[in-house]
């Protein structure tokens, strides 16, 4: 290769990398030009006029839909259902019958009861005859000692037959004190048989469930022949009538809400 040649061949290579520095430089300066200029860009306000109030800060919960009342239906005592008069869905009212219990147990103790405070009073009666009749014999009695005591005193009788007549008195009158005391223990024994009986009445009215208001039947739990025991629900009645929203609040948030 001759000297002209080469000289040729560096020039060409020298034109090449002039063109692309220049090619490079006006790439430079073009992502310059379109690069953003540096500063704080301007931002948009509302102006709002300040004035003072109360900021309510409202919380948002998931409630369900639940009736104004609710009473579960369970036994006071412990026996054995009879019968079931009503199922789901059912509407009752106030004081309607739901479920009767067995209570032929506390019905036989109340007649056994009544029996009882039969004899009781036929015995009172009997014994306020005898007392009646004891009352007029010592009346009696009374008046002769006083009588016997008197002509005593006179010397017209001995006193030993005074002191007879005041034995009989003595006698009549503790007969009437003992039949006396016995009416009033009777009296207090027919007291205390018409109570146990008005407790054991109160004991089998509890044997018939009824409901607490009008409503609906919206559980039963129990059928005929299942074992009754107090503070185990038996059916639940609701009262729908009017309806209100239940709902949880979480701890968190319990500082936040007052009424």
């Amino acid at each position: 290769m001759s000297m002209l040649s080469r000289r040729i061949i560096v020039i060409i290579i020298l034109i090449g990398l002039v063109f692309s520095g220049v090619l490079l430089v006006k790439r430079k300066r073009r992502r310059l030009a379109q690069a953003p200029v540096y500063g704080l860009q301007a931002v948009p306000v509302r102006v709002v006029r300040v004035r003072y109030g109360d900021l309510e800060s409202k919380i948002d919960y998931l409630a369900s839909v639940e009736p104004i009342r609710s009473a579960k239906i369970s036994a006071r005592l412990t026996a054995n259902i009879e019968k079931v008069l009503h199922i789901e869905g059912d509407k009752v009212k106030v004081n309607e019958l739901l479920i009767l219990l067995d209570g032929r147990e506390i019905a036989k103790e109340i007649d056994s009861v009544k029996s009882e405070i039969a004899k009781a009073q036929a015995e009172l009666k009997a014994n306020q005859a005898i007392v009646k009749s004891l009352k007029d014999t010592v009346e009696y009695w009374a008046r002769e000692a006083k009588r016997d005591k008197i002509l005593m005193e006179k010397g017209d009788i001995p006193a030993s037959r005074a002191e007879a007549t005041i034995d009989k008195f003595n006698e009549v009158k503790g007969k009437f004190d003992a039949e006396n005391y016995r009416s009033e223990a009777l009296k207090h024994v027919i007291n205390s048989l018409k109570k146990k009986q008005g407790q054991l009445a109160i004991r089998l009215s509890y044997c018939k469930l009824t409901s607490p208001y009008n409503g609906i039947v919206s559980r039963k739990f129990v059928d005929p022949g299942d074992l009754a025991v107090p503070g185990k629900p038996l059916m639940i009645v609701e009262d729908r009538s009017r309806l209100k929203l239940g709902f949880d609040v979480p701890q968190k948030d319990i500082r936040k809400i007052h009424l």
